[in-house]
């Protein structure tokens, strides 16, 4: 199993639009695709600029080869949507975990 996970980095100016888009975009694309689990939205607390705000979100996926799929092909739509919505107020990454136990 593949925990799938994305983090964000959000200027404050834009954090209560992200954080709609997330909600109403987002997460129901993830939760279109019956291949992934359940998406959790989750907002990081160690702050590392007064200026911004960070937030994950995750999903699982039952293997590597399916997550990849998922972020070359709806993800990548997705990327790209946040990139013209937000420009450089928002930054992400993304790290795949095999779940252990």
């Amino acid at each position: 199993m593949i925990l799938f996970n994305t983090s964000f980095h959000t200027l404050n100016s834009v954090s209560d639009k992200f954080h709609r888009w997330i909600t109403e975009t987002y997460l129901p694309a993830i939760t279109r695709n019956d291949r992934l689990g359940t998406p959790t939205f989750l907002k990081i607390l160690l702050q590392t600029d007064p200026e911004c705000q960070s937030f994950a979100v995750q999903f699982t996926a039952d293997d590597e080869n399916t997550a990849r799929l998922w972020e070359e092909n709806e993800g990548a739509d997705l990327y790209e949507a946040i990139r013209h919505e937000f420009g450089d107020s928002v930054m992400f990454f993304h790290t795949h975990m095999e779940i252990l136990s």
